[in-house]
């Protein structure tokens, strides 16, 4: 599965990111089960963007160079945030 997301993390609804976390990190679904459900591209996106949750900062930044449209964006600032953010929402630590 070669899925990235097209943009940086904080472009995508943070409501839509929390509903794939909830499915990933409290139903327990797995990221190819979520991927096979997704009905467009961007939910596509977004479950890519919850699987990259748990990758460590170094293997982020490699694995997004080059793919985000701002290069002012911060790959890994605006994924602790919208995990804190997620965490809050879904009451759930997401990894």
């Amino acid at each position: 599965m070669n899925k990235d997301p097209k943009g940086c993390f904080c472009k995508y609804s943070i409501n839509k990111l929390a509903d794939v976390a909830r499915g990933k990190f409290v139903e327990h679904r797995s990221t190819i089960d979520l991927m096979e459900s997704a009905k467009s591209e961007t939910e596509k996106d977004e479950v890519a963007i919850v699987s990259l949750f748990d990758v460590d900062d170094e293997t982020l930044v490699e694995l997004m160079k080059n793919k985000l449209e701002d290069e002012r964006c911060s790959v890994v600032s605006c994924r602790k945030m919208l995990k804190r953010q997620i965490e809050g929402m879904i009451k759930t630590k997401v990894v």
